[in-house]
């Protein structure tokens, strides 16, 4: 009985670990997707700072 005990707490564990790990890995997609977002934000702020000097300088 010890010995099932012991490894239902066991499996238990590595359950709880998976579902650690699952997290960890959604938060990183979640940091990366709003990264993406980020860049892609400092990128048309760029456009629109950059391309209006430009067009200034091929009239």
């Amino acid at each position: 009985m010890k010995n099932l005990n012991q490894s239902i707490l066991f499996i238990n564990q590595q359950i709880r670990n998976q579902q650690k790990l699952l997290q960890s890995k959604q938060q990183v997609e979640k940091n990366k997707f709003a990264a993406s977002l980020e860049m892609q934000l400092i990128n048309n702020n760029l456009a629109k700072i950059f391309f209006p000097l430009i067009k200034q300088i091929y009239k």
